[in-house]
């Protein structure tokens, strides 16, 4: 065999075995090693019996975050749907921490509410969207952590810390009281007098099925074509315009004083 025929062999051999390195390399620091994985496993299951004995909790998935380079553990109660939460875990198999607090301090019980809350609203816009060219919609269940908060001031919100974990509420008092509303809808005219017009069939429509809020913030932008889609659309906006507002005796200067 050729002196240069060997060289070729060895470097092409050289070449797969490097590749087949920095892919490994690459898999490893994008989804943590095989060792790596098996050691947090066991981690969770140790770290679960110790900290939370009396709970049933199981471990749903194993991850890896690349962004972060740990193991996340996304943990489930059997009994309650509000309780879960994440366990992280560095490669060397150290528990960095969880996020039980989370449960605790009420926001796995809200993120349930107003989940609720938006699903409400995502059935009922595409029937809005029937009377409305509507390009941006949000509808959320505002909220403060604690009683302090809402003695500052902070009205119209949910204090967290007086959720109870899994209760069932009526969704109907607690969007009257902290239901929000974002809208961003498009017309070929954009005005005041369009906006109270539009304002006050959303509220009728709400009315009719059933869909509670306590506030909203609504824009109304010039229907743009095909040409200036890449524009700015012009418009008016208003901010925390209140349910009881709305109704057609000087509606239209209270939506020019809460622009």
């Amino acid at each position: 065999m050729k002196k240069w025929f060997k060289y070729l062999i060895f470097f092409s051999l050289a070449g797969v075995l490097a590749a087949a390195l920095v892919t490994a390399h690459f898999y490893q620091s994008m989804n943590g090693g095989f060792g790596e994985r098996q050691r947090a496993e066991k981690e969770v299951a140790r770290y679960l019996a110790e900290q939370y004995p009396a709970q049933d909790l199981v471990v749903e998935s194993l991850d890896y975050s690349y962004k972060r380079e740990v193991f996340l553990a996304k943990v489930q109660s059997l009994s309650s749907r509000d309780t879960y939460f994440e366990i992280m875990i560095q490669r060397n198999g150290k528990i960095q921490g969880d996020t039980y607090e989370d449960i605790e301090k009420g926001y796995t019980t809200y993120s349930r509410l107003s989940e609720q809350y938006r699903e409400i609203w995502e059935r009922l816009r595409s029937e809005a969207e029937q009377s409305f060219s509507i390009s941006m919609s949000w509808a959320q269940l505002q909220a403060v952590d604690t009683e302090e908060q809402a003695a500052k001031g902070e009205e119209g919100a949910i204090v967290l810390e007086q959720l109870v974990l899994d209760r069932e509420y009526n969704m109907e008092e607690l969007a009257a009281k902290a239901g929000k509303l974002w809208l961003t809808i498009e017309a070929e005219e954009v005005s005041y007098e369009k906006l109270e017009e539009i304002v006050l069939k959303l509220k009728e429509l709400c009315r009719e099925k059933q869909f509670v809020f306590a506030s909203m913030d609504i824009r109304l932008e010039q229907k743009s074509s095909e040409e200036k889609a890449d524009q700015k659309a012009a418009g008016i906006q208003v901010k925390g315009l209140l349910y009881q507002d709305i109704y057609p005796e000087g509606l239209l200067e209270r939506l020019q004083k809460a622009k």
